[in-house]
């Protein structure tokens, strides 16, 4: 459903007010939910401070008008206004790898992370997210891995 949606917001040009202030704590904080169910306090904590500071308004030309989210400069994604960008964004980088770490199979979702187009966030903070397709994909690809793997009766990777 994420790229999907994504792909719509594409085509039609327009991103819902107000959907990456919804959508990205709810997200995390559905992390959190299975973080705490399995031990990991001190990962929930962190979801705790990030989704409890969600994307803000962006003024833009007009004064009267602001937004959460606006269009990336080359069109191929979002950009969010988050408090302390860069250190919300290094949170969010490092506890998405702790979160991966915890996987089965996370050498092939953590290899994901290490790339530029993830990784690489520093210089342009604000676009992190925006870049993070990559990720959606493989998560789903390993998904299916797994689950055709079970349904086969072979051993998932440990």
């Amino acid at each position: 459903m994420p790229i999907e949606k994504m792909v719509e917001f594409h085509e039609s040009g327009d991103i819902p007010e107000g959907l990456p202030r919804f959508v990205l704590p709810v997200n995390i904080l559905g992390a959190a939910t299975a973080e705490l169910l399995r031990g990991f306090s001190n990962n929930a904590k962190a979801d705790w401070i990030m989704a409890m500071r969600p994307p803000q308004k962006i003024m833009d030309e007009k004064p009267a008008s602001a937004i959460t989210t606006t269009w990336s400069q080359d069109k191929k994604g979002f950009n969010f206004k988050l408090p302390l960008p860069q250190e919300w964004r290094d949170l969010y980088q490092s506890w998405n790898m702790a979160f991966i770490y915890t996987f089965r199979d996370f050498p092939y979702a953590f290899t994901e992370f290490l790339k530029p187009a993830v990784s690489g966030y520093q210089s342009q903070p604000r676009e992190y997210r925006d870049n993070r397709t990559c990720l959606f994909v493989h998560i789903y690809y390993l998904g299916f891995y797994r689950s055709g793997k079970i349904e086969r009766g072979e051993k998932v990777m440990n």
